[in-house]
């Protein structure tokens, strides 16, 4: 009898302490919490919040290694935290996460709902972030300068002619499936694409590393709204693409308007070129 007692006790304590993790990790999160991209940048609030809802991302606290002497000892920051992506069986550990706490949440929201219910709310005003810098440039693109052409199929079989789409605005996207930085702007160039998809005159291009068959697995797990053309590496070396992911938008003349490398706010800037290119044009 006492070694069920025991047994049972310690399976308390184990359950308690998972839960523990698991509730920390959402009650510690809030406006005043420190989290950054890959690249060591602080990320708004609103922005990490609903990537972390979205369940495609999670968080892991910043470790610092401390030397002590001879030692070399691990301490983790408390204050601060990097915003990481999912794969597969990160997101599945994520669901059931969530669907152990799912009553507990219940409760509390119920209770909320009681507080709330003859109170008029009104609505939250929505969060528009401006960069306070442009982004770093490309060392093979020239902003001002004729695009050179090119022509290639996309991964469905679709002609993509850059000399035939004078006319219209092209964004091209240089990108490779293992690339962090290139799957933590995916997210938000897919917004940018969804908001002008009603739009034939913009037109979004990815030119992929990959091949054809791994870009198709790779779409099916992570959406990535762009035409893409596969095994695009000649075209890196030609346009002396060097650091990925790298962004260009054409304007209607074939001159290359706006052009970045890395995951800084890149939506922003593509949406706001693409603004000024139509407001030339009217």
């Amino acid at each position: 009898m006492k070694t069920l007692k025991l047994l049972f006790l310690l399976s308390c304590l184990t359950l308690a302490s998972r839960a523990q993790k698991i509730i920390r990790s959402n009650v510690d999160l809030n406006e005043q919490t420190i989290v950054k991209d890959s690249t060591g940048k602080i990320l708004p609030y609103n922005y990490w919040k609903e990537q972390l809802a979205s369940g495609n991302y999670s968080v892991r606290q910043t470790i610092t290694h401390v030397k002590d002497g001879r030692t070399n000892k691990v301490k983790k920051d408390t204050t601060a935290f990097v915003l990481t992506w999912l794969d597969e069986a990160g997101r599945k550990r994520l669901a059931e996460y969530k669907k152990s706490f799912a009553s507990q949440q219940s409760e509390t929201a119920q209770e909320q709902q009681a507080t709330t219910s003859n109170t008029v709310l009104k609505a939250e005003e929505p969060y528009r972030y401006v960069p306070t810098r442009l982004p770093r440039t490309s060392e093979g693109f020239v902003n001002g300068e004729p695009m050179e052409p090119f022509k290639e199929s996309t991964i469905d079989g679709k002609k993509i002619d850059i000399k035939a789409l004078k006319g219209k605005i092209v964004v091209l996207n240089f990108w490779f499936i293992n690339c962090p930085a290139c799957r933590d702007e995916m997210p938000e160039l897919n917004k940018v694409v969804a908001e002008y998809s009603a739009d034939p005159n913009i037109i979004f291009v990815g030119l992929s590393l990959d091949k054809r068959w791994e870009i198709k697995d790779f779409l099916k797990k992570m959406p990535f709204d762009f035409q893409h053309i596969a095994d695009a590496r000649y075209y890196g070396d030609k346009y002396k693409v060097n650091l990925y992911p790298t962004t260009v938008v054409i304007d209607k003349e074939g001159i290359i308007r706006f052009n970045s490398v890395g995951s800084d706010n890149t939506g922003y800037w593509i949406k706001k070129t693409i603004e000024d290119i139509k407001a030339q044009n009217m």
